[in-house]
């Protein structure tokens, strides 16, 4: 493949790859709702973390490990491995609720600067919640 036609398939790619943030951005918006397991919800950020390597999206991997990370120290620390969200103690759902409505905010601060700023090659924030309220 040629390098014109190599950045061009990238570029088609990374396009489909935001086309699907309204996709990722209603899974924070139902777990918001705190009705999940702990790993489920750890699986889908490590998905993020990822998908948004892959395709370039520096910001949001970075969102997806911290988070990863985050749930996965809760499920860990849990004497019951089916534990579901709703179901941990205040401070820790507090936290969990926190980290979920920013991780939407920032998916779709991502959503609409690249919707305004297609040819960007990187979101000019990194991602600060997870690493600064732990």
């Amino acid at each position: 493949m040629a390098p014109n036609d190599w950045e061009s398939f990238m570029a088609s790619l990374r396009q489909e790859y935001l086309e699907s943030l309204d996709e990722k951005i209603a899974v924070v918006e139902r777990y918001e709702g705190l009705d999940f397991s702990l790993e489920e919800i750890s699986n889908f950020f490590h998905k993020l973390k990822g998908s948004g390597a892959t395709y370039g999206f520096n910001a949001i991997s970075e969102m997806g490990e911290t988070l990863e990370d985050y749930f996965k120290s809760l499920l860990e620390s849990a004497s019951d491995p089916n534990l579901r969200a709703k179901n941990l103690d205040i401070d820790e759902l507090t936290r969990a609720t926190q980290h979920l409505h920013e991780a939407r905010l920032f998916l779709s601060s991502i959503k609409t600067f690249y919707a305004k700023n297609p040819l960007s090659e990187t979101f000019p924030t990194a991602w600060k919640s997870g690493k600064n309220n732990e």
